[in-house]
């Protein structure tokens, strides 16, 4: 069952390391050759989302220490 409920993951994530061509000249589910294998959506995601991962460190961490030390 897990197997079943994992596939539409697993579809997602290979894609996303598969060029415009790759995606549409294979199955979705086989992984990307040399020629169709890049990083570019990954890069491009980091660069929109690093400024708003910066921000949740900055409060994520200390809360985490203060609570960590209150808690105590």
């Amino acid at each position: 069952i897990l197997a079943f409920f994992m596939i539409p993951i697993e579809s997602g994530l290979v894609t996303s390391f598969k060029t415009s061509t790759g995606v549409t000249g294979s199955l979705p589910f086989a992984p990307p050759t040399g020629s169709t294998f890049t990083l570019e959506k990954w890069r491009t995601a980091f660069d929109a989302l690093g400024r708003g991962l910066i921000n949740s460190a900055l409060y994520a961490i200390p809360a985490t220490v203060i609570s960590a030390l209150l808690g105590s």
